[in-house]
């Protein structure tokens, strides 16, 4: 990716999933938190910790149970 050749995009939804690569990469999380996007905001899966997908999937299903 050139950091230099971006696009805005603007979708309407619910939720947002963001996938990067082999480290964690988590000030999408810090910045909905600091507008107060939602009443409600995790930190989970590769934004929290770098892991398999399993890993993801768990922290997601936790996640979901708990709300």
């Amino acid at each position: 990716m050139n950091p230099k050749n971006l696009e805005e995009m603007v979708i309407d939804t619910d939720f947002i999933i963001y996938a990067t690569g082999g480290r964690a990469e988590d000030s999408l999380y810090y910045e909905l938190l600091k507008q107060k996007a939602a009443p409600e905001v995790y930190c989970i899966g590769d934004a929290r910790v770098p892991g398999r997908a399993w890993e993801a999937i768990t922290s997601a299903n936790e996640v979901a149970r708990f709300i």
